[in-house]
């Protein structure tokens, strides 16, 4: 498993879109001549769902391609949305929080690796009004157990990732028992559910 050292933040400074603007975010890095989206999760309202949902984007065994100087190490998060002008909403932040911890406790990533990309380069990134230290403070006042995994959305299709032994596996791994796995995964909810938490039980 590739051992991260940081997070980085990212808006994507676009205008969040009726549908899925991940997509369109993808089509336009992949066009570049990248193998992937950029970033490695994202957090996007789902209109016709109406709720935030944490996608993902490109493996997490893959550096990223979102912070010059900084891919090999850091993971790219990116929330959809133009921040130069707007804060965040508090739905929004959640989301990202349940995400941020749960990287953090995999990956034992500390407060002070976790970064806005102005820090790094000549931006605002991920926007004027997302104040992103109160963001990080708010970390700490939340608890992800390392006994529950995080599910996520890429694109419409639904994918869980499973915390076993200090590993991320895809659910896909799971389902062909290639994670070595003895345990079986059963994701609680839906698509319309939100971001929600499963539930290994012996199988």
């Amino acid at each position: 498993m590739r051992q991260w050292k940081g997070i980085r933040t990212h808006h994507s400074a676009t205008v969040d879109g009726q549908t899925f603007s991940w997509n369109a975010i993808r089509r336009y890095h992949m066009s570049l001549g990248w193998q992937d989206i950029g970033y490695h999760f994202g957090v996007e309202l789902i209109r016709d769902v109406g709720n935030y949902e944490i996608l993902v984007g490109r493996s997490i065994e893959l550096p990223g391609a979102h912070t010059r100087g900084y891919n090999e190490d850091e993971l790219g998060v990116c929330l959809v949305g133009n921040y130069d002008h707007r804060e965040p909403d508090q739905e929004a932040l959640g989301k990202m929080i349940y995400l941020y911890r749960w990287l953090m406790d995999i990956y034992n990533i500390p407060k002070s690796k976790i970064g806005p990309h102005s820090e790094v380069a000549d931006k605002s990134c991920p926007g004027l009004m997302f104040d992103h230290d109160a963001f990080v403070e708010s970390l700490y006042g939340f608890r992800f157990s390392r006994t529950k995994s995080l599910r996520v959305n890429r694109c419409v299709i639904l994918s869980c990732l499973h915390v076993y032994r200090g590993g991320a596996w895809a659910a896909e791994d799971i389902e062909m028992g290639r994670c070595g796995c003895s345990e079986s995964w059963e994701a609680v909810g839906g698509l319309a559910g939100g971001v929600g938490v499963g539930r290994a039980r012996g199988g």
